[in-house]
């Protein structure tokens, strides 16, 4: 079935899949699907991150997955498929305009047409990028056959990524999240930290989105207490997160606004402080702890299960292994950022052991 869409990209067909590099399990059987798409062409800053998803998968293989609370290697109850990584162009100066729109549109075109397959037989899908427009294709698909209004986007990003076109293209990653919200997803959206554009704060004036974003100060703590009158006249300014770690009733706010029948997961890389994710597009200060990212998910993976929310896949994007080690694409010398691949990777393997803990219970 997956062998007859013929995709705009280059598919690279598996020879290993994520956590187990012998077996490459049947898609029939699977539980999980895993799709890499190498595309960085519309990425702002630094370049890098068409390497991501092989940087990731291959980074997989060095994670100890035996469980030492239940002795139970998590490939006995959790089988994987690779359904092969998307390569596209990678960026050059004559790559832009219409050029580059068409080689985008058909990026999208193909990630909707796996990610379909994969929800229509009810896998949990995994995604690693590549540049944040990669997403656009999975909201097509999930919003196609769910309805975007039934399914609440979590989404972790130093950007909010809300322009209705960026450098006229609608399917940058600086759209990502409006494209989503104009489908009609709920979406919260946490991290955020870097510049906000006029269009962009108009539009969540507008939208009245203020409950729904929750913020990384990057000012020093008093700036917020001689600005305090000011601020209060901005209700989009509601969530601020302190010191990159949400509180305890944060968390339980985030979980409380998830109330459709699905939820989905997108994250940026960058989201994530720079000094604990420094490989990847932009890398910023003041954001994130891996830590509270983790918890926060923890949390709405129980929340999903306590109250009946089918948790349809996530991604992670903007992956930039900066050129690590000699790989099938990428070689270098640098050990330090190999620490962002490995944390993805262990990232990944967390959210599919939290979904699939239940089993090794049996």
């Amino acid at each position: 079935m997956l062998n007859k869409y013929k995709p705009t990209g280059k598919l690279v067909s598996p020879k290993w899949t994520f956590l187990d590099n012998t077996e490459n399990h049947p898609f029939d059987k699977a539980d999980v699907c895993c799709l890499g798409v190498a595309m960085d062409l519309t990425a702002s800053y630094t370049k890098g991150t068409w390497y991501g998803p092989e940087a990731a998968i291959d980074a997989s293989h060095q994670i100890e997955y035996e469980v030492p609370l239940f002795h139970k290697p998590m490939t006995e109850h959790m089988q994987i498929h690779n359904l092969g990584i998307l390569e596209y162009p990678k960026p050059t100066p004559s790559l832009t305009g219409k050029k580059l729109s068409k080689i985008m549109e058909g990026m999208v075109a193909d990630v909707k047409g796996f990610s379909k397959k994969a929800f229509d037989k009810g896998k949990l899908l995994m995604t690693f990028g590549g540049d944040h427009s990669i997403p656009n294709g999975i909201f097509q698909a999930i919003a196609e056959q769910h309805g975007a209004g039934n399914v609440t986007v979590f989404h972790v990003d130093a950007h909010l990524d809300l322009r209705l076109a960026y450098e006229d293209q609608k399917y940058s990653h600086a759209s990502i999240l409006r494209n989503c919200r104009e489908l009609g997803f709920p979406t919260i959206q946490v991290g955020i930290r870097d510049h906000i554009s006029e269009e962009e704060a108009n539009y969540l004036e507008r939208k009245k989105l203020g409950e729904w974003i929750y913020w990384c100060p990057t000012m020093p703590s008093q700036f917020y207490k001689d600005h305090a009158s000011t601020l209060q006249q901005h209700p989009i300014l509601k969530n601020l997160i302190p010191h990159g770690h949400l509180t305890s009733e944060q968390i339980q706010k985030i979980c409380g606004q998830i109330k459709t029948k699905y939820a989905y997961i997108t994250i940026d890389c960058d989201g994530i402080d720079a000094t604990e994710m420094p490989g990847t597009g932009t890398p910023l200060p003041h954001g994130l702890t891996l830590r509270t990212v983790e918890e926060s998910i923890y949390a709405i993976i129980q929340h999903c299960k306590k109250n009946g929310v089918q948790l349809l896949g996530f991604d992670i994007n903007e992956i930039s292994p900066l050129m690590r080690k000699e790989s099938r694409h990428y070689k270098s010398q640098d050990t330090v950022t190999a620490m962002t691949e490995m944390k993805v990777a262990l990232l990944a393997y967390k959210i599919l052991f939290w979904q699939f803990v239940e089993r090794f219970k049996n």
